[in-house]
């Protein structure tokens, strides 16, 4: 009966393992972060400040003056990210991939003017 409950008892560790991830060291951080710089596709100019937001798996940023950005803390796998700028066009990207410890590459983005009634 101790043989049956020890083999048991084995096999019950042994499947708890195979459902565990041991791919990342205990306190290592699941994370990564996108970078990029915003600019006007019509006058190539910098987007930037608060009239700008860039969200991506769940955090946010606002450009620098020069459009640049960085977002860090979004959780490894697929992220979707979107651009909202006051006079802009709405850019959403549907698939971004996060990969842990690193800052994914977004490049430059160009923006559309929205167009005004009478202008």
């Amino acid at each position: 009966m101790k043989n049956i409950a020890g083999v048991i008892g084995l096999a019950l560790l042994l499947g708890l393992a195979g459902c565990s991830n041991f791919n990342y060291p205990v306190g290592v951080q699941q994370f990564g972060g996108v970078t990029g710089t915003l600019v006007d596709a019509s006058t190539q100019q910098a987007i930037g400040g608060a009239g700008a937001n860039v969200q991506c798996g769940g955090q946010a940023t606002h450009p620098d003056q020069n459009g640049g950005f960085t977002i860090n803390g979004i959780a490894i796998g697929v992220a979707s990210c979107s651009i909202n700028a006051v006079g802009y066009q709405y850019y959403p990207i549907a698939s971004v991939t996060i990969t842990q410890g690193n800052i994914t590459q977004l490049g430059v983005i160009t923006l559309t003017p929205t167009l005004h009634p009478g202008g």
